[in-house]
């Protein structure tokens, strides 16, 4: 596993310093690329593509149907939401808060998905949750840390989920598409958490992952492949001959 106790405290750290999202009430909407500091939340409209690019926002963004959302090397100090978005790709960039911000939620987006870095150069980190439902494009979650957990349900795109830290539970539930890859992800490094895959009809393939209590596979079909995998509880189910 790569630098994971330098990564983890990094991320700590930065969580640690991130603000408290701003509470103007008007935003700035985002049709073109922003770059520096933005105060408040920022909107991505119908339809539009925003692009960040070493920005800091100090707020939440939110990105509307249809709407497409591209960063580089940014931080948020907020959420991210979106709900039927066109692509989101947060690439390099930290999604940090306190208390209930922190997190990244997306749901109905249409093609690609990318949340991760792009070398092994930069580890960017989320404060609390990535949560990915109902998705129909590609999604690819990669050497990220995560304060709390990374859930998966009911994604009809392929899934690559590669050399994370998480500090909960990694759950995968209900996804539909030709498989799914779950490889070289340290799940509950703070928290104790598991690794729960269930009833997914994607071809699920699982190699060397971690958990620091269980690691759960039911009701998936076909039942998952890998190797190398442990378990501080055990490999449970479906899972039980994949270590």
């Amino acid at each position: 596993m790569r630098k994971f106790l330098a990564t983890a405290a990094a991320a700590v750290a930065v969580v640690g310093l991130a603000q408290a999202p701003s509470n103007a009430a008007t935003a700035t909407e985002c049709t073109t690329t922003l770059t520096g500091e933005i105060d408040g939340r920022v909107v991505v409209p119908e339809g539009e593509t925003c692009t960040l690019d070493g920005a800091t926002v100090n707020g939440n963004v939110r990105i509307l149907e249809g709407a497409a959302l591209i960063s580089h090397n940014s931080t948020i100090n907020g959420n991210v939401n979106g709900s039927g978005a066109r692509t989101v790709q947060l690439i390099d960039t930290h999604v940090v808060g306190t208390g209930t911000t922190g997190n990244i939620n997306l749901q109905g987006t249409l093609r690609r998905i990318v949340i991760g870095a792009a070398g092994c150069a930069v580890d960017p980190a989320v404060g609390n949750n990535i949560t990915l439902i109902n998705n129909f494009g590609n999604i690819a979650i990669c050497q990220m840390t995560t304060g709390e957990n990374i859930t998966l349900v009911g994604n009809s795109g392929l899934i690559g989920v590669h050399d994370n830290v998480v500090g909960n539970s990694l759950v995968v539930k209900r996804n539909t598409g030709a498989f799914t890859r779950l490889t070289d992800n340290e799940v509950g490094v703070t928290q104790g958490g598991s690794i729960t895959i269930a009833n997914n009809s994607s071809q699920v393939v699982v190699k060397r992952n971690s958990a620091a209590n269980k690691f759960a596979c039911s009701a998936n079909s076909p039942a998952p492949v890998g190797s190398g995998n442990t378990a501080g509880a055990g490999l449970g189910g479906q899972c039980s001959l994949l270590g």
